[in-house]
């Protein structure tokens, strides 16, 4: 089994761990498996699919291994409960809406392998966004509205005065560099 295609509809699972022959989570695969907590993902998974894990209204955390590249869209869009997520060193896309209604999300690190993010993919009331790329133009976070005022961006050591004049970042009221 190298696909994840579906959960069966009807089970109260809240514990599950995919199979470590799993390189793909299809598109819809747990989506309003409203019961389930947490995932244990598999450490040669590659990519998630459209609305995954979409309404997973009791999901609490996302710990994806190293090798994930490709987050779809609306992925874990509306998962309420998420209140930590650590995206894999490797990624590469986000996709729109990915974590649209993660409301609980505080805090979140964008890797800088990242080369795209999709429109609206952020949760809007993260407390602190952490950012990896040493050149604020490479961060394209630009489509998702943050509340500026109260976001606090973490940025690497020796870049803080590149993003608060740089006009996609410069909205931010607080920037910190990284110790």
């Amino acid at each position: 089994i190298t696909k994840l295609v579906e959960m069966p509809t009807g089970r109260k699972i809240k514990l599950l761990k995919i199979p470590d022959s799993v390189k793909v989570i299809g598109a819809n695969s747990f989506r309003c498996c409203s019961y389930l907590q947490h995932v244990v993902f598999p450490k040669g998974l590659k990519s998630i699919g459209s609305s995954a894990f979409w309404g997973c209204e009791s999901l609490k955390e996302v710990n994806l291994p190293d090798g994930v590249e490709y987050i779809s869209e609306e992925a874990f869009q509306d998962c309420k409960s998420i209140r930590s997520v650590k995206l894999s060193k490797r990624l590469k896309q986000i996709g729109d809406n990915a974590f649209r209604g993660c409301d609980n999300l505080d805090s979140l690190t964008i890797p800088p392998s990242v080369y795209h993010i999709g429109n609206v993919s952020l949760p809007l009331h993260l407390k602190e966004l952490h950012v990896g790329y040493k050149d604020p133009q490479k961060a394209r976070l630009y489509y998702n509205p943050f509340n500026e005022e109260e976001t606090i961006l973490y940025v690497p050591k020796g870049t803080k005065e590149k993003y608060q004049k740089h006009e996609i970042w410069s909205g931010f009221l607080n920037i910190e560099e990284e110790p």
